[in-house]
């Protein structure tokens, strides 16, 4: 799990490298026969190099992001070709199912709980065609479990299965800031991502 800046992604990076990730990856692909025939730096899969299309847009370093995903990728021999747009280009795209990697940034827990946003990952819901019956069934115990420590074992587990499945690969977690003088009050963050000008905000005299 990266936090949100490009500063702390290099050094998680790094960390993978200290782990011997990328060693590890490269021996994976090669006892699989993926590799580089000609000596161009890429890896060919039936005779074809592997290039694989990222869609992402600029917003919130996506595309940042996006690049450092891309070098890291191309150290084990995988390209990758970027296609940044607009981010209607990118929701276009991820709905089509036309794309090997969607960077996106999304508001996942409004409400404090992330029913709705684990909906994304069950088969009946899925915008990504991602579909694995122990998640189903863990997401339909979700959906009526009402104990809330019960509720947390079930998401953890749930969000284990996607980690393991390599379904989603978490960027960050953004830290806001909000800034107002005194001549206001009731100003406050809320689990929301932004809407902050709410009716609670009031002159403070």
């Amino acid at each position: 799990m990266f936090t949100g800046n490009l500063e702390d992604l290099k050094r998680d990076i790094e960390l993978l490298y200290s782990l011997g990730v990328e060693k590890k990856a490269k021996q994976i692909l090669d006892d699989a026969g993926i590799v580089d025939t000609d000596g161009d730096g890429i890896r060919e899969l039936d005779g074809q190099n592997i290039n694989l299309r990222y869609i992402s847009y600029e917003n919130r370093l996506l595309n940042d992001f996006a690049d450092a995903h891309a070098q890291y990728l191309a150290e084990i021999g995988i390209g990758v070709v970027p296609e940044y747009g607009s981010s209607d280009d990118q929701w276009s795209k991820l709905a089509a199912l036309d794309y090997d990697f969607n960077n996106n940034n999304w508001i996942t827990v409004g409400t404090g709980d992330p029913l709705a946003y684990m909906a994304n990952w069950a088969t009946d819901t899925s915008y990504c065609a991602y579909s694995n019956p122990d998640y189903d069934k863990l997401y339909e115990e979700l959906k009526g479990e009402m104990d809330p420590e019960k509720r947390k074992d079930l998401i953890f587990q749930m969000q284990q299965i996607l980690v393991d499945d390599a379904a989603v690969l978490i960027d960050g977690y953004y830290n806001s800031s909000m800034i107002y003088s005194k001549k206001v009050g009731s100003a406050h963050i809320h689990t929301a991502d932004y809407y902050w000008l709410s009716t609670e905000i009031t002159p403070a005299e």
